[in-house]
């Protein structure tokens, strides 16, 4: 597939790769296609609004239809087979609080300010005064951020560095409490360009 084959068409609404589901008449090697282009559409393509109970909420500026995505037959190894489909707007809204004007004023409210330094979701820690609902909203915000705002440099084991192509400020994310379960909170702090160059070998 191409990428231009890869982006969603408008007749299109739902796009699936589950194989094991007779009536959906997919070989494995289809169904590989699939899973491809699903996560290509939600890596580069569609837009992360939010997560909910292990379900992913896209939004495609090109026609504002909300995506859900999902995974069928969750038992197998990997964590199922990919699902995404169309959702009307009242669904959006019901489900993860999203309608056409509230994703517009979230994203603005998800963008990095200019002041900002450290974007912390640990409510373990007493002096960050955070609520688990409170840390779960974090959480979705540095979700979005990597996802859809900051660009994604390098990697050395679990820490992880971006730039912000805005300010050109360098930014790295790291799992503090990575032995609780889903390696949750995430921690999302600015750091120096000498400090980027010594540990990851990325200047501006």
């Amino acid at each position: 597939m191409s990428l231009e084959t890869y982006k969603i068409k408008p007749n299109e609404t739902i796009i699936d790769s589950d194989w094991i589901t007779p009536s959906n008449h997919l070989t494995r090697e289809k169904a590989v296609e699939v899973q491809n282009r699903i996560h290509w559409l939600t890596s580069n393509y569609l837009e992360k609004l939010v997560s909910a109970n292990w379900k992913n909420l896209y939004i495609d500026r090109n026609d504002n239809r909300f995506w859900e995505l999902t995974v069928s037959h969750g038992y197998m190894h990997g964590g199922g087979l990919p699902l995404l489909r169309c959702i009307d707007k009242e669904t959006a809204l019901s489900e993860y609080g999203f309608s056409l004007a509230q994703s517009g004023k979230k994203i603005e409210a998800y963008k990095i300010k200019s002041n900002e330094t450290i974007i912390d979701s640990n409510w373990t820690n007493p002096s960050n005064h955070l609520t688990k609902e409170k840390a779960s909203e974090i959480k979705n915000r540095i979700d979005w951020l990597i996802n859809n705002y900051l660009e994604k440099l390098a990697a050395i084991d679990w820490t992880v560095l971006y730039i912000d192509r805005n300010d050109n400020r360098f930014w790295e994310l790291t799992y503090p409490k990575s032995y609780m379960h889903g390696g949750i909170p995430l921690l999302l702090k600015n750091i120096d360009e000498e400090t980027a160059l010594s540990k990851y070998g990325f200047s501006l």
